[in-house]
């Protein structure tokens, strides 16, 4: 129970950080976004495929939590919720999710051509 609890106050303050996000970047907003974005555990597009391909061989019964952020560089809206972002990621390391429940938070970047 308590890991459905966790998982659902997560995703509702994801999604209230995403409602606050607006299209107009400040200077101060958009440094913030470039180092916040320095610091968020990136997902190359290839292996996000990886990923997905290998959670849906596995044959244990465990089940793997993950989030994905999918972005772009040039987009306002993602350079606004980079902060945002990297600040619950670092709640999810500090609470232990990702060693406890195997549960991850990735951003894929979108502007990429891979």
């Amino acid at each position: 129970m308590r890991v459905v609890r966790h998982t659902n106050i997560l995703l509702f303050f994801l999604l209230a950080l995403l409602i606050q996000a607006n299209a107009k970047l400040t200077d101060e907003q958009r440094k913030l976004s470039r180092e916040a974005n320095k610091q968020i555990t990136h997902l190359s597009q290839q292996d996000f495929t990886k990923l997905l391909a290998a959670e849906k061989a596995r044959k244990d019964s465990a089940e793997s939590r993950f989030i994905v952020f999918f972005g772009a560089l040039w987009c306002s809206n993602t350079a606004i919720f980079n902060p945002k972002w990297l600040k619950v990621q670092h709640e999810v390391e500090r609470l232990g999710f990702e060693k406890d429940y195997e549960f991850r938070m990735f951003k894929v970047e979108c502007s990429h051509n891979e």
